[in-house]
């Protein structure tokens, strides 16, 4: 048997030659510190098991080619939370290891039982590739490819404009917005199909916000939605963002109420392109949907330290940095008062 063991860390190197070849004795492992090192040798050997960090470059695009190839492989990384765990396993990973939590000693118990668990992965893998793309997907990647029309996208000297290719990741602003209904309101009583009307109107209001600032609305739903801008386009969002908050602010002053808020997120980040199953997938929609759905603040408007790093010193004087951070993730409010 053989192991691939792919981690950019060099610090840890150690640790997995000592920990197999005491554990593993009979096993033979390979160690990579670069993606094209790894991939090369994948083509002309395959592994029983790859073990593989996180935080590498195009992760899912890497996942998605191992369970192509019916490769099974632990995910052991420095990063740690919710989103990327579950992604990760739906991504065809058989585990996830904190790496903090090495020290627990029950790394042998799950590569072990992993080794003995594979043919039944490989067939779960094979069942869920072997599933029809959903109609939202599909929905999604018509989108895409309308976008692609517009812009030419990350790396435009390598990449065509016309339209994705497989396998690809390209680099985009995500901007999600998200209506909650304020159930603590005590000046304003409605039935829930008023409630229903009131988004409706509030989503339709916030899509045309969005195209008249250029934005593509790529993922909708009865109370949110996700909005995609050009990767070199940071302000157009940004001002999308406001426009929506000011609206929302002339909205509940016509009502006379506070019975809704309208938080928005907004985040960098990579989409890589599959013509197969999930077509589409970025770490950062997911980001930015957790946090409109969990922050729990007085603030509207929040970005990532991604996007405030690219902004001008006079833009940045309206960002104030979060005291805690997000899964992780330093974020900044919006200031109204600055």
């Amino acid at each position: 048997m053989n192991f691939f063991i792919f981690d950019p860390d060099t610090s840890i190197r150690q640790y997995y030659l000592n920990f197999l070849s005491s554990e593993f004795p009979k096993v033979e492992i390979h160690y990579f510190y670069t993606l094209n090192e790894f991939l090369e040798s994948i083509k002309k050997q395959k592994p029983d098991l790859v073990i593989i960090e996180f935080d590498i470059e195009n992760t899912f695009r890497i996942f998605h080619y191992l369970t192509e190839q019916k490769i099974l492989f632990i995910v052991i990384s420095h990063l740690f939370s919710e989103r990327i765990v579950v992604e990760s396993l739906k991504h065809g990973a058989y585990d996830y290891i904190y790496k903090k939590n090495l020290k627990f000693g029950y790394l042998k118990n799950i590569i072990s039982r992993s080794l003995f668990d594979i043919q039944k992965w490989k067939h779960i893998q094979e069942i869920i590739l072997s599933n029809p793309t959903y109609p939202e997907f599909t929905q999604y990647d018509e989108e895409l490819k309308h976008l692609s029309l517009q812009y030419s996208l990350m790396g435009e000297a390598e990449f065509p404009i016309l339209n994705f290719k497989e396998g690809n990741t390209y680099l985009l602003n995500f901007l999600t917005v998200k209506i909650i209904p304020n159930f603590n309101s005590n000046n304003f009583v409605i039935s829930e199909e008023e409630l229903n009307k009131l988004q409706l109107n509030l989503i339709q209001k916030i899509k045309e916000i969005i195209v008249k600032n250029n934005g593509n609305v790529w993922i909708y739903k009865a109370d949110s939605l996700t909005a995609v801008f050009h990767h070199k386009d940071i302000l157009n969002p940004i001002l999308c963002a406001l426009q929506i908050q000011v609206y929302l602010i002339n909205f509940l002053t016509y009502w006379e109420t506070d019975f809704v808020k309208i938080i928005c997120a907004l985040e960098q980040g990579t989409v890589t392109y599959f013509n197969q199953k999930e077509n589409i997938y970025s770490q950062a929609i997911n980001f930015t949907y957790h946090l409109v759905e969990k922050i729990n603040t007085k603030h509207k408007f929040f970005i990532t330290e991604n996007i405030f790093k690219n902004l001008n010193k006079r833009i940045k004087s309206y960002f104030f940095k979060e005291k805690d951070l997000f899964e992780g993730i330093a974020i900044y409010h919006f200031e109204y008062i600055a």
